[in-house]
């Protein structure tokens, strides 16, 4: 077993398996918790249920592990204290245990975390809690959906100088969304319908005008070069931008909820992301 400790002032523990958070709650304690919510929220299922149930939280709490492991030093500990924290837990552990992966663990567990770190502020920890609630409601395609349209509406790449600055999060955008590329109008509805998007059916827009209104080096590139250009340079963005028009887009205005969903899934690609810098 290695044993791997950071600072004091970190409040936090690694030991390859169990981590600990100091004057907060240990994972064994998690784990205990989760048993707790399942047994007071599922009293009367069969054995065969149960069982299933408790391997869906088993695999819930060791997501959670490799989450928490990820973010060591960024953890409050005092905010595991909070009952409104535990109750997004509890949330999560019930969605966990009646659905497995299906109910989206790997975006419940960040948006847990998220909620814990020290850098979150009050606001940025409602959405978070309204969002752990709508996240087992969706689909995988309907998050997808959900990555491609806050890329396309609200990123920008503060440091991007030339077209091939954009392509990492491009490629990783595409990736995390290809799947959602023709959803229906039934599935955008549902994502209206749980409070992730607002469906505007009169507004039009092109990806390639935002983008020349965000990058100072595109403002000045004519239309059809600017497309030329981007399917040349950087294949993804062309695909995204051909998705843009696709999907629809334009007509599609993201919640706080919606955002921060989309962000959470694209973080699994690209590695944590500062969400209050959306969230403002």
């Amino acid at each position: 077993m290695t044993n791997q400790t950071v600072s004091k002032s970190e409040n936090v523990i690694q030991v390859a398996g169990n981590i600990e958070v100091r004057n907060g709650l240990a994972v064994h304690e998690v784990r205990e918790l989760a048993q707790l919510f399942m047994r007071e929220n599922f009293p009367a299922l069969r054995a065969e249920a149960i069982a299933a149930a408790e391997q869906n939280v088993r695999g819930f709490v060791e997501t959670f592990e490799k989450g928490l492991t990820k973010k060591l030093g960024q953890i409050d500990p005092e905010k595991f204290k909070d009952p409104d924290i535990q109750a997004s837990l509890n949330d999560a552990v019930i969605e966990a245990a009646k659905k497995g992966a299906r109910g989206n663990t790997e975006i419940l567990c960040d948006l847990i975390i998220e909620r814990a770190s020290v850098k979150t502020d009050d606001y940025v920890s409602l959405v978070a809690a309204e969002a752990i609630r709508v996240v087992p409601r969706l689909t995988p395609h309907q998050i997808g959906f959900l990555t491609l349209a806050v890329f396309l509406r609200h990123m920008k790449v503060s440091t991007a100088k030339q077209l091939t600055d954009l392509a990492p999060l491009a490629d990783a955008v595409l990736n995390a969304s290809r799947d959602s590329f023709g959803l229906s109008r039934s599935q955008k509805s549902h994502l209206e319908f749980v409070g992730c998007v607002s469906i505007l059916q009169l507004v039009t827009n092109t990806a390639y005008a935002i983008w020349k209104a965000e990058y100072e080096f595109l403002k000045d590139v004519p239309d059809n070069d600017l497309k030329e250009q981007i399917e040349r340079e950087c294949p993804s963005l062309h695909a995204l931008a051909k998705a843009f028009d696709e999907n629809h887009i334009a007509q599609v205005s993201l919640t706080s909820v919606g955002q921060l969903i989309g962000l959470a899934h694209l973080a699994q690609r690209v590695g944590p992301l500062q969400y209050a810098n959306w969230l403002n």
